[in-house]
């Protein structure tokens, strides 16, 4: 997904946390606390910096935006299920797979970059694939997995 974190929307974690709470009690005081927790005022030597537009943001770091993402990624993840296709995320990465044709998972593609976009999202999908570096892994559908160390990474022990 590109920009995963900054391109969530108020109103796109108030769908989230209503689909939640399909699921969990969420009470309208949780659901406010949430969302005011979002709201971002900077300072600089001592004066508020005033943000164009809504002073909603998620950032990666803060305290609870890996489970904002996370939250949201579910909610997302509801909205394929239809797609008749195995997919995951983790956070801003997912990961697919299909028995379908080319021409079909292309079809595919076109319907969850409409799902995503319609959320006010972007995502960059590579299909038809057979090897692919998902987090630490290669993935391969002919060998299996092996482990993934990036090019630009250096291991060191310790």
């Amino acid at each position: 997904m590109c920009y995963f974190y900054p391109s969530i929307t108020e109103e796109l974690l108030h769908r989230s946390l209503l689909f939640a709470s399909n699921y969990v009690d969420v009470s309208k005081d949780e659901i406010d606390i949430i969302t005011h927790a979002k709201r971002t005022t900077l300072y600089k030597n001592g004066q508020p910096w005033c943000k164009t537009g809504s002073n909603f943001d998620l950032t990666m770091k803060s305290f609870d935006g890996a489970e904002t993402c996370e939250l949201v990624g579910l909610y997302l993840l509801s909205h394929l299920q239809h797609l008749d296709i195995k997919v995951g995320l983790y956070r801003d990465d997912g990961l697919a797979v299909t028995n379908k044709s080319p021409q079909q998972t292309e079809k595919i593609k076109k319907k969850m970059c409409a799902i995503f976009r319609d959320n006010g999202l972007n995502i960059t999908i590579q299909a038809n694939q057979k090897i692919v570096d998902f987090l630490d892994v290669t993935f391969n559908l002919h060998t299996l997995t092996q482990d993934y160390t990036s090019p630009i990474k250096s291991l060191t022990t310790v």
